[in-house]
Protein backbone atom coordinates (compact mmCIF):
# COMPACT_ATOMS: atom_id res chain seq x y z
CA UNK A 1 0.00 0.00 0.00
CA UNK A 2 1.57 3.37 -1.04
CA UNK A 3 2.24 5.98 1.76
CA UNK A 4 0.58 9.48 1.73
CA UNK A 5 3.08 11.91 2.52
CA UNK A 6 0.21 14.36 3.49
CA UNK A 7 0.04 12.59 6.66
CA UNK A 8 3.90 11.64 6.81
CA UNK A 9 4.98 12.86 10.88
CA UNK A 10 6.67 15.85 11.07
CA UNK A 11 9.10 16.46 14.18
CA UNK A 12 7.66 16.89 17.79
CA UNK A 13 7.75 20.47 18.48
CA UNK A 14 9.65 21.59 21.96
CA UNK A 15 9.31 24.22 24.19
CA UNK A 16 11.46 26.64 22.52
CA UNK A 17 9.06 26.80 19.11
CA UNK A 18 7.31 29.87 19.36
CA UNK A 19 4.58 30.79 16.98
CA UNK A 20 4.00 34.67 16.65
CA UNK A 21 0.53 35.61 16.01
CA UNK A 22 -0.72 39.14 14.29
CA UNK A 23 -3.84 40.03 16.11
CA UNK A 24 -4.67 42.99 14.49
CA UNK A 25 -4.04 46.78 14.64
CA UNK A 26 -0.73 46.20 16.08
CA UNK A 27 -0.91 44.05 18.53
CA UNK A 28 1.25 40.89 18.58
CA UNK A 29 1.60 37.65 20.75
CA UNK A 30 3.81 35.17 20.95
CA UNK A 31 3.05 31.69 21.60
CA UNK A 32 4.63 29.13 22.54
CA UNK A 33 4.19 25.36 20.83
CA UNK A 34 4.61 23.90 24.32
CA UNK A 35 3.42 23.97 27.36
CA UNK A 36 5.23 22.88 31.02
CA UNK A 37 2.82 20.86 32.67
CA UNK A 38 1.48 17.06 33.80
CA UNK A 39 -0.44 14.65 32.11
CA UNK A 40 -3.76 16.48 33.62
CA UNK A 41 -2.58 20.13 33.75
CA UNK A 42 -0.43 22.45 32.51
CA UNK A 43 1.49 24.87 34.77
CA UNK A 44 1.00 27.72 36.36
CA UNK A 45 -1.54 25.39 38.18
CA UNK A 46 -5.14 27.26 38.86
CA UNK A 47 -6.03 27.29 42.54
CA UNK A 48 -9.03 25.18 42.16
CA UNK A 49 -11.27 26.75 44.32
CA UNK A 50 -11.00 29.91 43.13
CA UNK A 51 -11.69 28.87 39.58
CA UNK A 52 -14.91 26.22 40.35
CA UNK A 53 -16.39 29.62 41.90
CA UNK A 54 -16.15 31.37 39.24
CA UNK A 55 -17.69 28.78 37.06
CA UNK A 56 -20.26 28.73 38.84
CA UNK A 57 -20.76 32.51 38.99
CA UNK A 58 -20.79 32.59 35.19
CA UNK A 59 -23.52 29.52 35.81
CA UNK A 60 -25.40 31.93 37.68
CA UNK A 61 -25.10 35.31 35.46
CA UNK A 62 -26.45 32.81 32.32
CA UNK A 63 -29.40 31.08 33.96
CA UNK A 64 -30.62 34.60 35.41
CA UNK A 65 -29.75 36.64 32.29
CA UNK A 66 -32.86 38.49 31.41
CA UNK A 67 -34.70 37.41 28.08
CA UNK A 68 -34.06 40.06 26.01
CA UNK A 69 -30.40 38.84 25.52
CA UNK A 70 -31.53 36.01 23.73
CA UNK A 71 -30.06 37.53 19.97
CA UNK A 72 -26.75 37.97 22.23
CA UNK A 73 -26.96 34.48 22.54
CA UNK A 74 -27.26 33.64 18.76
CA UNK A 75 -24.44 35.62 18.40
CA UNK A 76 -22.66 33.76 21.14
CA UNK A 77 -23.55 30.56 19.31
CA UNK A 78 -22.05 31.40 15.86
CA UNK A 79 -18.93 32.78 17.46
CA UNK A 80 -18.76 29.89 19.26
CA UNK A 81 -19.64 27.39 16.56
CA UNK A 82 -17.32 29.33 13.71
CA UNK A 83 -14.01 29.19 15.84
CA UNK A 84 -14.59 25.60 16.80
CA UNK A 85 -15.27 24.78 13.06
CA UNK A 86 -12.51 27.00 11.51
CA UNK A 87 -9.64 25.14 13.18
CA UNK A 88 -11.02 21.76 13.87
CA UNK A 89 -13.12 20.53 10.49
CA UNK A 90 -10.38 19.01 8.56
CA UNK A 91 -12.60 19.23 5.34
CA UNK A 92 -12.89 22.61 3.99
CA UNK A 93 -11.27 21.88 0.80
CA UNK A 94 -14.34 19.78 0.14
CA UNK A 95 -16.82 22.85 1.21
CA UNK A 96 -19.18 25.08 -0.91
CA UNK A 97 -17.60 28.10 0.85
CA UNK A 98 -14.96 29.20 3.44
CA UNK A 99 -14.13 30.66 6.94
CA UNK A 100 -14.89 34.15 6.20
CA UNK A 101 -17.80 33.58 4.21
CA UNK A 102 -19.17 31.26 6.31
CA UNK A 103 -19.23 33.25 9.09
CA UNK A 104 -20.83 36.16 7.00
CA UNK A 105 -23.63 34.13 6.46
CA UNK A 106 -23.94 33.25 10.03
CA UNK A 107 -24.26 37.01 10.76
CA UNK A 108 -26.24 38.59 8.43
CA UNK A 109 -28.97 35.08 9.28
CA UNK A 110 -29.07 35.78 12.95
CA UNK A 111 -29.72 39.57 12.58
CA UNK A 112 -32.84 38.77 10.93
CA UNK A 113 -33.54 35.25 12.90
CA UNK A 114 -36.53 36.32 15.11
CA UNK A 115 -36.80 33.49 17.12
CA UNK A 116 -34.83 30.02 18.29
CA UNK A 117 -36.30 28.40 15.60
CA UNK A 118 -35.41 30.63 12.82
CA UNK A 119 -31.83 30.30 14.65
CA UNK A 120 -31.94 26.20 14.25
CA UNK A 121 -32.78 26.73 10.42
CA UNK A 122 -29.91 28.94 9.90
CA UNK A 123 -27.46 26.40 11.79
CA UNK A 124 -29.08 23.69 9.06
CA UNK A 125 -28.06 25.67 6.43
CA UNK A 126 -25.13 26.43 7.41
CA UNK A 127 -24.09 22.83 7.52
CA UNK A 128 -25.58 22.16 4.32
CA UNK A 129 -22.97 24.42 2.85
CA UNK A 130 -19.77 22.06 4.71
CA UNK A 131 -20.68 18.47 3.19
CA UNK A 132 -20.51 16.50 6.35
CA UNK A 133 -22.40 13.88 7.11
CA UNK A 134 -21.62 13.53 10.45
CA UNK A 135 -22.85 17.53 11.04
CA UNK A 136 -25.98 17.49 12.59
CA UNK A 137 -27.77 20.16 14.51
CA UNK A 138 -29.39 19.54 18.07
CA UNK A 139 -32.23 21.38 19.44
CA UNK A 140 -34.12 20.71 22.47
CA UNK A 141 -35.67 24.47 23.74
CA UNK A 142 -39.06 24.37 25.16
CA UNK A 143 -40.50 25.72 21.53
CA UNK A 144 -38.66 22.32 19.68
CA UNK A 145 -41.32 20.72 16.87
CA UNK A 146 -41.76 17.01 17.70
CA UNK A 147 -42.32 15.75 14.40
CA UNK A 148 -44.32 12.39 13.33
CA UNK A 149 -43.97 10.16 10.44
CA UNK A 150 -45.33 7.15 8.50
CA UNK A 151 -43.66 3.87 8.29
CA UNK A 152 -43.14 3.75 4.22
CA UNK A 153 -40.13 3.41 2.34
CA UNK A 154 -39.95 5.70 -0.92
CA UNK A 155 -37.17 6.03 -3.67
CA UNK A 156 -36.52 8.81 -6.32
CA UNK A 157 -35.76 8.24 -9.68
CA UNK A 158 -35.76 10.45 -12.48
CA UNK A 159 -37.26 12.93 -10.04
CA UNK A 160 -40.52 11.05 -9.50
CA UNK A 161 -40.79 9.37 -5.89
CA UNK A 162 -41.91 5.75 -6.04
CA UNK A 163 -43.79 3.57 -2.97
CA UNK A 164 -40.63 1.36 -2.50
CA UNK A 165 -41.73 -0.83 0.89
CA UNK A 166 -44.33 -0.62 3.48
CA UNK A 167 -43.54 -1.40 6.72
CA UNK A 168 -46.74 -0.56 8.75
CA UNK A 169 -50.04 -2.76 7.90
CA UNK A 170 -52.38 0.28 8.09
CA UNK A 171 -50.56 1.26 5.07
CA UNK A 172 -51.34 -1.82 2.87
CA UNK A 173 -53.76 0.02 1.01
CA UNK A 174 -50.72 1.73 -0.77
CA UNK A 175 -49.70 -0.01 -3.88
CA UNK A 176 -46.13 -0.95 -3.73
CA UNK A 177 -44.62 0.53 -7.19
CA UNK A 178 -46.52 3.30 -7.12
CA UNK A 179 -45.74 6.95 -7.10
CA UNK A 180 -46.51 9.73 -4.68
CA UNK A 181 -48.09 12.89 -6.32
CA UNK A 182 -48.41 15.03 -3.40
CA UNK A 183 -47.49 15.29 0.07
CA UNK A 184 -49.74 17.46 2.72
CA UNK A 185 -50.90 19.60 -1.14
CA UNK A 186 -47.67 19.77 -1.96
CA UNK A 187 -45.43 18.42 -4.74
CA UNK A 188 -43.65 15.36 -3.42
CA UNK A 189 -40.39 16.52 -5.24
CA UNK A 190 -40.71 19.76 -3.64
CA UNK A 191 -40.66 18.64 -0.12
CA UNK A 192 -38.22 16.59 -0.45
CA UNK A 193 -36.01 18.99 -1.72
CA UNK A 194 -37.01 21.80 1.08
CA UNK A 195 -35.68 18.37 2.90
CA UNK A 196 -32.92 18.16 0.81
CA UNK A 197 -31.21 21.84 1.28
CA UNK A 198 -31.54 21.42 5.03
CA UNK A 199 -29.13 18.43 5.25
CA UNK A 200 -25.42 18.25 4.89
CA UNK A 201 -23.36 15.22 3.39
CA UNK A 202 -22.77 14.09 0.25
CA UNK A 203 -25.82 14.17 -2.77
CA UNK A 204 -26.15 10.58 -2.49
CA UNK A 205 -26.54 11.07 1.49
CA UNK A 206 -28.83 14.24 1.01
CA UNK A 207 -31.05 12.13 -0.97
CA UNK A 208 -31.08 9.07 1.43
CA UNK A 209 -32.24 11.64 4.50
CA UNK A 210 -34.60 13.45 2.33
CA UNK A 211 -36.26 10.58 1.38
CA UNK A 212 -36.19 9.48 4.90
CA UNK A 213 -37.91 12.13 6.27
CA UNK A 214 -40.41 13.21 2.93
CA UNK A 215 -43.44 12.42 5.57
CA UNK A 216 -42.23 14.03 9.06
CA UNK A 217 -44.54 16.91 10.40
CA UNK A 218 -45.80 17.82 13.82
CA UNK A 219 -48.99 18.01 11.32
CA UNK A 220 -51.40 14.92 11.75
CA UNK A 221 -52.49 13.44 9.50
CA UNK A 222 -50.33 13.43 6.91
CA UNK A 223 -53.15 14.00 3.16
CA UNK A 224 -51.22 11.75 0.26
CA UNK A 225 -51.89 11.92 -3.46
CA UNK A 226 -50.56 8.21 -5.09
CA UNK A 227 -50.48 7.50 -8.73
CA UNK A 228 -50.92 3.54 -9.59
CA UNK A 229 -51.61 2.83 -13.39
CA UNK A 230 -52.98 5.19 -14.48
CA UNK A 231 -55.80 6.55 -11.52
CA UNK A 232 -55.03 9.00 -8.85
CA UNK A 233 -56.21 7.86 -5.22
CA UNK A 234 -56.24 10.42 -2.66
CA UNK A 235 -55.09 9.39 1.12
CA UNK A 236 -55.62 10.54 4.77
CA UNK A 237 -53.46 8.90 7.44
CA UNK A 238 -52.40 8.86 10.55
CA UNK A 239 -48.73 9.73 11.34
CA UNK A 240 -48.87 7.33 13.58
CA UNK A 241 -44.71 7.32 14.11
CA UNK A 242 -41.99 9.18 15.52
CA UNK A 243 -39.50 10.53 12.68
CA UNK A 244 -36.18 8.38 12.87
CA UNK A 245 -32.77 9.72 12.49
CA UNK A 246 -31.58 6.91 10.65
CA UNK A 247 -33.12 3.03 9.17
CA UNK A 248 -31.04 0.43 7.37
CA UNK A 249 -31.61 -0.18 3.47
CA UNK A 250 -31.23 -4.33 4.81
CA UNK A 251 -34.15 -4.38 6.66
CA UNK A 252 -35.59 -7.40 8.31
CA UNK A 253 -38.50 -9.54 6.16
CA UNK A 254 -36.81 -7.77 2.85
CA UNK A 255 -33.42 -9.75 3.19
CA UNK A 256 -32.59 -13.38 3.11
CA UNK A 257 -32.09 -15.01 6.52
CA UNK A 258 -28.27 -15.36 7.41
CA UNK A 259 -26.74 -18.59 5.83
CA UNK A 260 -26.90 -20.86 2.90
CA UNK A 261 -28.77 -18.65 0.12
CA UNK A 262 -28.09 -20.82 -2.81
CA UNK A 263 -25.91 -24.22 -3.87
CA UNK A 264 -23.05 -23.29 -2.37
CA UNK A 265 -23.58 -19.84 -1.89
CA UNK A 266 -23.62 -18.06 1.29
CA UNK A 267 -25.53 -14.24 2.73
CA UNK A 268 -25.23 -12.47 5.81
CA UNK A 269 -26.29 -9.45 6.60
CA UNK A 270 -23.39 -7.45 8.42
CA UNK A 271 -25.99 -5.09 9.64
CA UNK A 272 -27.83 -7.71 11.85
CA UNK A 273 -27.58 -8.87 15.51
CA UNK A 274 -25.04 -11.36 16.89
CA UNK A 275 -23.60 -11.73 13.29
CA UNK A 276 -20.35 -12.15 14.04
CA UNK A 277 -21.27 -15.65 16.34
CA UNK A 278 -23.41 -16.60 13.05
CA UNK A 279 -20.53 -16.30 11.01
CA UNK A 280 -17.93 -18.32 13.31
CA UNK A 281 -20.17 -21.01 13.81
CA UNK A 282 -20.35 -21.55 9.86
CA UNK A 283 -16.44 -21.20 9.57
CA UNK A 284 -16.03 -24.43 7.88
CA UNK A 285 -18.37 -24.16 5.35
CA UNK A 286 -17.55 -20.71 4.90
CA UNK A 287 -13.72 -22.03 3.70
CA UNK A 288 -14.71 -23.58 0.47
CA UNK A 289 -17.75 -21.37 -0.50
CA UNK A 290 -18.18 -21.12 -4.18
CA UNK A 291 -19.60 -17.43 -2.81
CA UNK A 292 -20.21 -15.21 -0.12
CA UNK A 293 -22.13 -11.90 -0.33
CA UNK A 294 -22.26 -9.36 2.83
CA UNK A 295 -24.74 -7.06 2.80
CA UNK A 296 -23.54 -3.47 4.46
CA UNK A 297 -26.31 -1.69 3.52
CA UNK A 298 -27.20 -0.50 7.18
CA UNK A 299 -24.96 0.20 9.96
CA UNK A 300 -23.01 -2.54 12.26
CA UNK A 301 -24.08 -3.58 15.73
CA UNK A 302 -21.44 -6.24 16.17
CA UNK A 303 -17.42 -5.69 16.08
CA UNK A 304 -17.47 -6.82 11.90
CA UNK A 305 -13.92 -6.24 11.55
CA UNK A 306 -13.32 -9.72 13.11
CA UNK A 307 -14.78 -10.90 9.09
CA UNK A 308 -11.70 -9.12 7.82
CA UNK A 309 -9.18 -11.69 9.16
CA UNK A 310 -10.71 -14.87 7.20
CA UNK A 311 -10.33 -12.60 3.87
CA UNK A 312 -6.64 -11.59 4.32
CA UNK A 313 -3.26 -13.96 3.53
CA UNK A 314 -1.54 -11.76 5.84
CA UNK A 315 -1.55 -9.20 8.38
CA UNK A 316 -2.16 -5.63 7.35
CA UNK A 317 -0.84 -2.11 8.77
CA UNK A 318 -2.50 0.27 6.66
CA UNK A 319 -3.17 3.75 8.37
CA UNK A 320 -6.06 5.33 6.83
CA UNK A 321 -7.54 7.36 10.12
CA UNK A 322 -6.13 10.99 10.81
CA UNK A 323 -6.31 13.37 13.22
CA UNK A 324 -5.26 16.90 12.90
CA UNK A 325 -2.48 18.23 15.19
CA UNK A 326 -2.78 21.89 15.37
CA UNK A 327 -0.37 24.56 16.40
CA UNK A 328 -1.93 27.63 18.03
CA UNK A 329 -1.97 29.65 15.18
CA UNK A 330 -4.83 27.28 14.06
CA UNK A 331 -2.65 25.38 11.47
CA UNK A 332 -2.58 22.04 11.24
CA UNK A 333 1.09 21.19 12.03
CA UNK A 334 1.17 17.24 11.46
CA UNK A 335 -1.41 14.19 12.18
CA UNK A 336 -1.74 11.63 14.59
CA UNK A 337 -2.35 8.38 11.99
CA UNK A 338 -3.84 4.93 12.73
CA UNK A 339 -5.49 1.80 11.69
CA UNK A 340 -7.16 -1.38 12.59
CA UNK A 341 -3.75 -3.72 12.31
CA UNK A 342 -5.96 -6.63 11.39
CA UNK A 343 -4.30 -9.99 11.67
CA UNK A 344 -4.96 -12.61 8.83
CA UNK A 345 -7.13 -16.03 10.56
CA UNK A 346 -7.46 -19.13 9.57
CA UNK A 347 -9.87 -20.57 7.82
CA UNK A 348 -8.71 -18.33 4.63
CA UNK A 349 -12.78 -17.86 2.65
CA UNK A 350 -11.43 -18.95 -1.31
CA UNK A 351 -14.26 -18.05 -2.72
CA UNK A 352 -15.87 -15.21 -4.66
CA UNK A 353 -16.87 -12.71 -1.99
CA UNK A 354 -19.25 -9.73 -2.40
CA UNK A 355 -20.19 -6.68 -0.51
CA UNK A 356 -23.34 -4.90 -0.72
CA UNK A 357 -23.47 -1.25 -0.71
CA UNK A 358 -26.08 1.84 -0.44
CA UNK A 359 -25.68 5.24 0.51
CA UNK A 360 -26.85 4.58 3.92
CA UNK A 361 -23.46 2.75 4.63
CA UNK A 362 -21.63 5.60 6.69
CA UNK A 363 -18.85 5.94 9.14
CA UNK A 364 -18.04 2.59 10.89
CA UNK A 365 -19.56 0.73 7.55
CA UNK A 366 -17.75 2.80 5.61
CA UNK A 367 -14.57 1.71 7.93
CA UNK A 368 -15.15 -1.59 6.33
CA UNK A 369 -16.09 -0.94 2.62
CA UNK A 370 -13.21 1.25 2.91
CA UNK A 371 -10.62 -1.76 3.68
CA UNK A 372 -12.86 -4.03 1.71
CA UNK A 373 -11.77 -1.25 -1.25
CA UNK A 374 -8.29 -0.29 -0.18
CA UNK A 375 -7.22 -4.02 0.39
CA UNK A 376 -8.89 -5.45 -2.40
CA UNK A 377 -10.87 -8.41 -0.53
CA UNK A 378 -13.60 -8.69 -2.46
CA UNK A 379 -15.79 -6.70 -4.74
CA UNK A 380 -18.78 -4.22 -4.15
CA UNK A 381 -21.95 -4.46 -5.83
CA UNK A 382 -24.50 -1.95 -4.99
CA UNK A 383 -24.80 1.88 -4.71
CA UNK A 384 -22.13 4.81 -3.90
CA UNK A 385 -21.96 4.93 0.14
CA UNK A 386 -21.83 7.89 2.59
CA UNK A 387 -18.92 9.44 1.96
CA UNK A 388 -18.41 10.45 5.56
CA UNK A 389 -16.21 9.02 8.21
CA UNK A 390 -13.99 9.58 11.30
CA UNK A 391 -14.49 10.84 14.64
CA UNK A 392 -17.43 12.55 15.56
CA UNK A 393 -17.28 15.99 17.72
CA UNK A 394 -19.74 17.71 19.62
CA UNK A 395 -19.84 21.90 20.09
CA UNK A 396 -22.22 22.21 22.79
CA UNK A 397 -24.03 25.87 22.46
CA UNK A 398 -25.92 27.87 25.09
CA UNK A 399 -29.89 27.57 25.49
CA UNK A 400 -30.00 23.94 24.27
CA UNK A 401 -28.13 23.91 20.87
CA UNK A 402 -25.47 21.69 19.90
CA UNK A 403 -23.78 21.40 16.94
CA UNK A 404 -22.18 17.67 15.65
CA UNK A 405 -19.31 17.03 12.94
CA UNK A 406 -16.38 15.05 11.78
CA UNK A 407 -13.00 15.99 13.33
CA UNK A 408 -10.69 13.81 11.88
CA UNK A 409 -9.77 12.80 8.42
CA UNK A 410 -10.51 9.10 7.05
CA UNK A 411 -9.15 7.64 3.82
CA UNK A 412 -10.02 4.56 2.40
CA UNK A 413 -7.06 1.45 3.56
CA UNK A 414 -4.96 2.62 0.40
CA UNK A 415 -4.99 5.96 1.11
CA UNK A 416 -8.06 6.83 -1.98
CA UNK A 417 -9.79 9.55 -0.59
CA UNK A 418 -13.42 8.79 0.32
CA UNK A 419 -14.93 11.59 2.00
CA UNK A 420 -18.17 13.25 0.22
CA UNK A 421 -16.55 10.83 -2.70
CA UNK A 422 -17.89 7.72 -1.21
CA UNK A 423 -16.85 4.18 -2.09
CA UNK A 424 -17.86 3.56 -5.45
CA UNK A 425 -18.76 -0.20 -6.04
CA UNK A 426 -17.10 -2.15 -8.57
CA UNK A 427 -20.33 -2.55 -10.08
CA UNK A 428 -23.45 0.62 -9.23
CA UNK A 429 -26.76 -0.86 -9.41
CA UNK A 430 -29.53 1.75 -9.27
CA UNK A 431 -33.71 0.72 -8.86
CA UNK A 432 -35.42 0.58 -11.61
CA UNK A 433 -39.53 1.29 -11.54
CA UNK A 434 -40.26 -2.86 -12.48
CA UNK A 435 -38.28 -3.77 -9.95
CA UNK A 436 -39.34 -1.48 -7.58
CA UNK A 437 -42.97 -2.79 -8.50
CA UNK A 438 -42.04 -6.27 -8.47
CA UNK A 439 -40.47 -6.10 -4.91
CA UNK A 440 -37.11 -7.53 -6.00
CA UNK A 441 -34.14 -6.47 -4.15
CA UNK A 442 -31.92 -5.73 -7.75
CA UNK A 443 -28.79 -5.20 -5.67
CA UNK A 444 -28.65 -8.26 -4.40
CA UNK A 445 -29.69 -10.19 -7.62
CA UNK A 446 -26.97 -8.84 -9.53
CA UNK A 447 -25.11 -10.20 -6.54
CA UNK A 448 -26.18 -13.54 -6.82
CA UNK A 449 -25.77 -13.26 -10.70
CA UNK A 450 -22.18 -12.45 -10.61
CA UNK A 451 -21.57 -15.37 -7.73
CA UNK A 452 -22.56 -17.85 -9.86
CA UNK A 453 -20.22 -16.86 -13.20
Amino acid sequence: IAEDKTFAPTPIATISDIIPLNLGKGLYAMVPSVLYGTPTATYPQVDTAVFNSFKKKLKENWVNRPLKYSKETQFANIVLTWSILKYGFPYWEDTKTNPDQLFAFLFNRTIADKNDLDFLETLRLMSAQLNDGHMGIFYDGPDKVQQKSIALVSEIIENKIYVKQILDSSLKQIPIGSTIDSVDGESSFKVYQAKYRLISGSPQWRSYKSLLGLFDSSKDPVNLVVKHNGSRMALKLARNGLDQEYRPIALPGFIPKDGLLADNIYYYNLTGDSIVKKITASLQELENAKSIIFDMRGYPNDNIKEVLSHLLKCNEHSRWMHTPILEPNGKTSSFKSAGWDIGAKAPYFKGKIIFLSDACAQSWSESILGSVKGLKLGSIIGRTTSGTNGEVQTISLLDNFAVYFTGMIATNADGSKSHLKGIIPDIIVTSTPKGIKEGRDEVLEKALEMSRK
